[in-house]
């Protein structure tokens, strides 16, 4: 689900975010990129510059993980992407100061009308039962031009007390 979140938003949303994000719901915040819009697609995300008619985005995806270690998260995410999707590489992180993992990725989508690939980092974070998952989307090629100010954010990210 948080991979096909970010393929499909492909236009910019109305409002502009330049402080904390609090998500009340699930009890995170964070500082989004400067300039980047706020979109309303049921998950808290935020559009920035659009390249090759596809926003630059932004997602944070959670749900219930039960009792899944991380491993077992990312294990069952890989499983479930589809043949669409295609990981290059994972590594070992943090997330507001709790162990993470970071995932880059390739998404590939092809329908009668379009054939898109997306680059995806994702950090994927494990806290009391709930799977929390961060996930910038970019054009092919593009990831690494984006991948400071990704850092920055995730820097920003904070859990409730």
């Amino acid at each position: 689900v948080p991979l096909m979140l970010s393929a499909w938003l492909l236009y910019a949303g109305t409002a502009l975010s330049q402080t904390r994000y609090v998500n009340s719901k699930d009890g995170t915040s964070f500082v989004p990129p400067p300039r980047w819009k706020a979109v309303n697609i049921g998950v808290p995300s935020f559009a920035g510059p659009v390249e090759n008619r596809f926003a630059v985005n932004v997602n944070v995806y959670t749900e219930a993980a039960g009792t899944l270690t991380l491993s077992e998260y990312i294990d069952a995410m890989r499983s479930h992407a589809g043949r669409g999707m295609t990981f290059l590489s994972t590594r070992p992180t943090l997330l507001g100061g709790e162990p993470a993992v970071e995932v880059v990725g390739r998404l590939s989508v092809k329908t009668s009308s379009v054939s898109t690939q997306t680059d995806t980092d994702q950090v994927i974070c494990l806290r009391s039962h709930m799977a929390t998952v961060i996930t910038l989307s970019t054009p092919r090629g593009r990831l690494s031009a984006y991948t400071p100010v990704f850092g920055r954010m995730l820097a920003t990210f904070q859990w409730r007390k």
